[in-house]
Formats: C-alpha cells, sequence, structure tokens
C-alpha cells in the first residue's frame, strides 16, 4: 500500500512538473510572439514616422518647385513689364490695363488730361527667337474680337523679326491695320502715325 502511494505521489509530482513545463513553454512562446507583435507594432509605428516626415518633405519640396515656377513666370513676364514701364515714358501716349492674353496691352495716343485717344490699338509684345504667320493673325483676330481697327506686333530686336516683317510693316490684314516694329522703333513709328491716327479719329479707319 505504502508503495502504491508513493507510487501515485511520484506520477502527481512528475504530472505536476510537466504541466509547470509545458505552462512555461505555452508562455515563453506567448513572450516570444508577443515581443514579435511589439516589435511588428514598433516597425510600422517607425515607417508610418518616416512616411510623414517622406511626406512632409515632399510638401516643402513641391513649395519650392512651385516657388521656384512662380519666379520663372515672373521672368517670362519681365519683358512685358519692361515694356510697359518704357511705354509709360513716353510722352502723349496712354497705356492700358494688361489683358488677360500673355503680352497683349491697349495703347493709345492721349489727350491733355492723359485720357486714351481714337483709334485704341491693341499692343501684342513679343519675346521669342522669331514671330511667325499664326502671331499675326491670332494678333488680328485679338483686334477684331475687341473691335479695335488698329493693333502692333512688337519685338525686342529687329532680328526677331521676319524679312516679310520689315519690308512691309504697316499694311492692312483681315480688316485691321497692322503695325510691326521693335522696341527701339516703337516711338519713332508712333510720331509718323501720328496724323494717321489724327484722320482716323475725325474721318473712320476707312479712309485709308
Amino acid at each position: 500500500m505504502t508503495k502504491q502511494i508513493a507510487e501515485l505521489e511520484a506520477a502527481q509530482k512528475l504530472a505536476e512538473e510537466q504541466n509547470k513545463a509545458e505552462v512555461a513553454k505555452a508562455r515563453a512562446e506567448l513572450e516570444a510572439a508577443l515581443s514579435s507583435e511589439k516589435a511588428k507594432a514598433n516597425d510600422l509605428a517607425r515607417q508610418g514616422k518616416d512616411y510623414i516626415q517622406e511626406i512632409g518633405s515632399l510638401r516643402d519640396h513641391n513649395q519650392q518647385l512651385e516657388a521656384e515656377m512662380a519666379k520663372v513666370a515672373r521672368v517670362g513676364k519681365r519683358e512685358e513689364l519692361d515694356f510697359v514701364e518704357e511705354a509709360h515714358s513716353w510722352p502723349g501716349i496712354w497705356v492700358g490695363e494688361k489683358l488677360p492674353r500673355n503680352g497683349d496691352f491697349l495703347m493709345a495716343f492721349s489727350d491733355a488730361a492723359g485720357n486714351a485717344l481714337k483709334p485704341i490699338m491693341v499692343i501684342d509684345n513679343k519675346e521669342k527667337a522669331s514671330v511667325t504667320e499664326a502671331d499675326v493673325r491670332k494678333l488680328v483676330r485679338d483686334a477684331r474680337e475687341r473691335k479695335l481697327a488698329v493693333a502692333a506686333l512688337v519685338t525686342r530686336d529687329e532680328s526677331q523679326l521676319r524679312h516679310a516683317d520689315r519690308q512691309s510693316r504697316w499694311g492692312q490684314e483681315d480688316g485691321v491695320w497692322l503695325l510691326r516694329s521693335t522696341r527701339a522703333w516703337l516711338p519713332r513709328d508712333f510720331e509718323v502715325l501720328c496724323p494717321v491716327f489724327e484722320r482716323m479719329r475725325a474721318e473712320g479707319p476707312d479712309y485709308l
């Protein structure tokens, strides 16, 4: 009987030890899995932080690009702004507001009070290697849309005008009187055209 009790106690002790071992093993496995999940969570948090930083960096870079593009746009408009500043210094010339289309301004001779005199002309200020026939057609179309009888295509330099433009700088295109000129020539052209414009005011553009 004593032997059986001892065997039972030994078996119970062995079972308890095995149970403890299994519990310890399960705990170790659970702790390892928990540690792995924590590591994954930390990695995800770190990746999320990195993504947020990268998004912030991209946003800053985008803002810098937008600022640079704005600078480029301002440089592209500098030719037009320089032209307006120069035109304001010409005596007897009225300069209107910048029109929505690139390079387009309204100009006219002015009276003693600084008011615009008819005919008002649309000016297309070009800064490109060479003007094209499409530039001429666009300017004539713009003048017709605004119901203006006179337009001027103005380049910075003579070399930007085509040979045909230099040979025939004043003439009628589809019902619009068109002047092809440069920044240097335009003040003198206005002096020459002043009496023509006076007759236009008195007799209308068709007198020519």
